[in-house]
């Protein structure tokens, strides 16, 4: 899968890294903040199954209200249903337009999507230049936050309140966030080898997967969908190197 960033970006990004200093991890995350706050994402590909059974443990706000797990997916899904059908679609255009943003809030997709290309930028990057030393995986933060949902009927056209020109649309905001650790293999060694569990993060990422779509009618049964855009951000809360940081590395 490709990353996204430009080939020239991805390649100093791996250049920096490849030290296996601490240090040089953290510049090169500060130095292309910006360039990965938007890492182009393809379609998420997740079928209604695993949409279900992710949802069923998931925790959501729609709107800013909560749902949490299976006992209130029934209690989500009415509100989104009626959110389409403030839009003026019909009963079955509505249920298709709930079954897609649930498709969307799988954290299958998004956690995958997340974890492979942090996984390529920043330990398979590495193949070329040393065998990898680095381990990505979930920090057990105990909470992960909630997928966010904006989701709101809209009107768009001229002409007019009641103008037939004006089409509604629901419009929908999802995203989702996925906290990982880069571990170095050698720790983890040594902290199995003691049993005394396992090290604290090398290096902390934040990621968050943001997509944006709409919805218009197509016909009676079903809807039009428009993908505006679908991006990762990448990010470390781990404050950027001070000189004298730099220097006591060094050495």
């Amino acid at each position: 899968m490709v990353s996204g960033l430009e080939p020239e970006v991805e390649a100093k990004l791996v250049r920096m890294v490849s030290t296996r200093k601490r240090i040089d991890f953290l510049d090169a995350l500060h130095t292309f903040s910006a360039e990965l706050q938007s890492i182009a994402l393809p379609a998420a590909e997740v079928d209604k199954k695993q949409a279900l059974k992710d949802n069923d443990r998931e925790e959501v706000l729609l709107n800013g209200v909560q749902f949490i797990g299976r006992d209130e997916l029934p209690h989500f899904r009415s509100a989104m249903k009626a959110v389409a059908l403030s839009a003026t679609m019909s009963d079955a255009q509505a249920d298709a337009i709930v079954e897609r943003v649930l498709r969307s809030t799988s954290r299958t997709a998004s956690g995958a999507d997340s974890y492979f290309v942090v996984d390529r930028l920043l330990v398979r990057g590495l193949g070329a230049i040393a065998e990898p030393y680095l381990l990505l995986k979930p920090r057990n933060t105990g909470m992960i936050p909630p997928v966010r949902i904006d989701m709101h009927a809209a009107v768009e056209g001229g002409g007019g309140a009641h103008s037939s020109t004006q089409q509604a649309t629901v419009r929908c905001k999802i995203s989702t966030a996925n906290l990982y650790g880069l571990y170095r293999l050698e720790d983890i060694e040594c902290f199995t080898q003691q049993s005394v569990g396992e090290p604290e993060p090398w290096i902390r990422l934040d990621t968050e997967v943001r997509e944006e779509f709409s919805f218009g009618p197509l016909d009676a049964e079903g809807v039009q969908e428009q993908r505006t855009a679908r991006v990762l951000s990448v990010q470390t809360p781990e404050p950027a190197p001070t000189v004298s940081e730099e220097l006591e590395e060094s050495f």
